[in-house]
């Protein structure tokens, strides 16, 4: 896999570990009430997919699900949630096959799977014929300094 990280990805900061990993999902799960087993259900699932780490699609999916069932409750908790997803998980864009694959930081604004790829797409300049690939991937793990 050929990662080209951009200056925005390693800029990014460390955060405190209570907002950060899995600790994060928990907070959510902290907050849902008894009448939310729907919301606790997804969230759950969210924490197991994020914690297998091998389908960052399918995290990308179920982020979107717990977004949509939350309509705008647990605010602070769920946008912990969207920031700590967008540390692990980076989009790989390029402009056709041929092209090396450009790692880009998720945008927190989309809020459907076909929303947030085509915040992706828009970031490439494309002259020509294309045929644009968005794909989703965890970030590489870093050694620690």
């Amino acid at each position: 896999m050929n990662l080209t990280l951009t200056a925005p990805l390693a800029s990014i900061a460390p955060l405190c570990p209570f907002h950060d990993g899995a600790a994060t999902l928990d907070g959510l799960l902290a907050e849902l009430g008894v009448g939310e087993c729907e919301l606790f259900d997804l969230a759950l699932d969210l924490r197991s997919l994020l914690a297998d780490g091998r389908d960052a699609e399918a995290c990308l999916v179920q982020l979107f699900r717990l977004r949509a069932c939350l309509d705008g409750r647990h605010y602070l908790a769920f946008y912990r949630v969207r920031r700590w997803v967008q540390r692990r998980i980076v989009a790989q864009v390029r402009p056709d096959r041929t092209a090396p694959w450009i790692t880009r930081e998720l945008p927190l604004d989309a809020a459907r799977l076909d929303e947030l790829v085509n915040s992706c797409l828009a970031s490439l300049d494309l002259a020509g014929p294309a045929l644009p690939r968005v794909r989703f991937t965890f970030r590489p793990i870093l050694p620690a300094s």
